[in-house]
Formats: structure tokens, C-alpha cells, sequence
């Protein structure tokens, strides 16, 4: 087995050992919270973290099957085709229900029927997409097309409410840079493939870099915004200033009434 692939299954397994940490994380952020709802951020991006996890684990059979083959053409073993699909079905179908349900809930707040319609239609659309495709530069594109419309509208939502700086509990502006991180790391991933040796070349390094994009955006959820803090810190201030007020208006009446 060549260095570049025995580099890219340990990158590989690192980076499901990374995710799999953060979710956990997540997930014992949810335990502690007084009132828990299961569209909370930290629960469905932990759900969010545990499928990915899992689905790199699918990437390294992957990795091993396709060691000395072409993957450009179409593939003829129906195991590994089946793999193949379980794969994508797992990520990013699956890995990405919980981002669409966040955008869903963030978006159309109260509107149950027109979220269980966009969110049904965009799964069902998806999983068709994974059904049909009979090679992996297909599965690859599909993967494109499922994933980055609901990526990028997290990052336009992210900005928004980091402008509007609404949602204290989550740092939306390390989400949006995490998110945007992710979406150039994907579009370079194909730079790293055709470096180097071997069928995947220096795919390691682009698995590395999207393992720190996904700890950028697991820091996000994890942390308050920093105009939390601003926000507290002039509330006290406030505060203070209107205690300070009541207390002059106390001074005033006893002094009248002497």
C-alpha cells in the first residue's frame, strides 16, 4: 500500500474521530440546557456531526476499493456501488437534514406545511438523484448539487444574524467563516486529487483542512456571540446608571421631607 493512501486513511480516520468528538460535545451542550427541543442547535448539529462521522468511515472503504482502479468510469461491481450510493446517501443527504430543518425553522418560522414541503421535496429529490447515478464523477456531482445550495444559504443566514446580531447563544460569525471555509476547501478538493501518486494522490491534506473547517464550525456552535458579552456588559451598565438614578430620587424625597 502506497504512503499517500496509507496517509489518506489515517487523515481519514482522524478527522471521523475529530467529528465524531465535536458532536459529542454538542450533544452533552443539549443534555445540560434546562428546556431541551429537538430543533435546538446544539442537538441537530450534533445529529449533523455523528452522520458525517459515520460516513467517512464509508470514504475509507472507498479509498482502499478504488486504490488501483479508475473512478472516472462506471462502475461495473454492484457491492461497491452500492457502497458507493450509501455513502451519499449518509453524506450529504442525511448529514444535511438537520442544517435544511435549521434553515427552515430560521426562515419560515410558524409555517409547518411550506417547511415539511421544501424539506420533503429537497430529501426526496436527493435521494432520487443518489438512486440513479451509476459513477462516482456522478455521485461527486450530485453531491455539489445537494450540498451547497442549503451550505450557502447557511452562510447568508449566518451573516445576517451576525449582522443583526440576534441569536446570542451561537457565534454566527465564526459559523459563516467555518461554512465559507468548507465551500473553498471543496472547491479545491480536486487540486490535491491530481497531486501526487496514486489514484486519490494528496487527498489527505484536503480531508486535514475540511477536518478544521468542521472544528471552526463546531467552535461556533459551542461559544456566544462576542456581542453577547457587549450586550451584557451595557445591560449592567444600565443598570448600574438607573440604581444610581433611584437612589439620587430616594436622596431627594428624604432631604424634601427633612
Amino acid at each position: 500500500m502506497e504512503t499517500n493512501l496509507i496517509l489518506l486513511i489515517i487523515s481519514t480516520s482522524l478527522k471521523s474521530i475529530v467529528i465524531f468528538s465535536l458532536g459529542t460535545v454538542l450533544f452533552r451542550k443539549w443534555l445540560k440546557q434546562k428546556q431541551r427541543y429537538y430543533s435546538d442547535f446544539p442537538f441537530l448539529n450534533s445529529l449533523g456531526f455523528y452522520f458525517y462521522a459515520i460516513g467517512k468511515i464509508f470514504d475509507i472503504y472507498l479509498y482502499i476499493r478504488f486504490r488501483t482502479n479508475d473512478t472516472s468510469g462506471i462502475i461495473n461491481d454492484s457491492l461497491v456501488l452500492a457502497f458507493a450510493k450509501a455513502r451519499f446517501l449518509l453524506s450529504p443527504v442525511i448529514v444535511l437534514i438537520p442544517y435544511v430543518i435549521l434553515m427552515l425553522v430560521i426562515w419560515f418560522q410558524g409555517r409547518k406545511k411550506l417547511q415539511i414541503g421544501i424539506g420533503f421535496g429537497w430529501a426526496i429529490i436527493s435521494i432520487f438523484a443518489v438512486l440513479i447515478a451509476r459513477s462516482y464523477p456522478q455521485l461527486l456531482m450530485i453531491n455539489a448539487a445537494i450540498a451547497f445550495p442549503p451550505i450557502f444559504l447557511s452562510i447568508i443566514t449566518f451573516g445576517i444574524i451576525n449582522h443583526q446580531k440576534r441569536l446570542p447563544e451561537i457565534n454566527s460569525l465564526i459559523l459563516m467563516i467555518g461554512w465559507s471555509s468548507y465551500v473553498v476547501s471543496q472547491l479545491i478538493r480536486s487540486i490535491w486529487v491530481n497531486l501526487g501518486s496514486g489514484t486519490w494522490g494528496l487527498s489527505y491534506i484536503a480531508e486535514l483542512i475540511e477536518m478544521f473547517t468542521f472544528v471552526i464550525i463546531g467552535i461556533g456552535f459551542m461559544i456566544p456571540a462576542f456581542y453577547n458579552k457587549s450586550e451584557k456588559r451595557s445591560n449592567i451598565i444600565k443598570k448600574s446608571i438607573n440604581d444610581f438614578e433611584e437612589n439620587i430620587e430616594n436622596l431627594d424625597v428624604l432631604s424634601s421631607l427633612t
